[in-house]
């Protein structure tokens, strides 16, 4: 039921990121942001946008995940990679996957976090912010 609900989302939204209703992408998820981004910047990018997703400060997602404030704030500013301890602690906090967090898959991202990240994805892409 949560896949069928998830898949009708994706076709309502598939003219939204340019993609016709009957197209066979139209129901993947992962076409709202450009995947197979792993470069750091992009890796940092994604961190961030989340959050913000999230509606979560910086403060507030290292404590309810235990992942050091320095720690995330190198990973939001691509000084680091975040490790997998620290990507599976995120999981365990926010449901984020590690697909989404590593190979911007977003299949398995929760819908309502999806919906708010596709938004703030838009928005850069307007304003040219994208990392590359």
């Amino acid at each position: 039921m949560v896949a069928q609900n998830i898949h009708s989302w994706c076709r309502k939204q598939a003219p939204q990121v340019g993609l016709s209703r009957s197209s066979p992408n139209s129901t993947k998820i992962h076409q709202m942001a450009p995947r197979g981004r792993t470069n750091l910047a992009s890796l940092a990018e994604r961190l961030r946008l989340t959050r913000e997703a999230l509606a979560l400060s910086q403060a507030e997602l290292c404590r309810r995940s235990g992942i050091a404030p320095q720690a995330w704030n190198n990973y939001e500013t691509a000084r680091k990679r975040i490790s997998v301890d620290n990507a599976i602690k995120l999981r365990a906090a926010t449901g984020i996957p590690l697909d989404w967090v590593y190979c911007a898959d977003m299949r398995s991202v929760p819908l309502e976090i999806a919906t708010k990240l596709q938004a703030l994805y838009s928005v850069m892409q307007k304003q040219g912010r994208l990392a590359s």
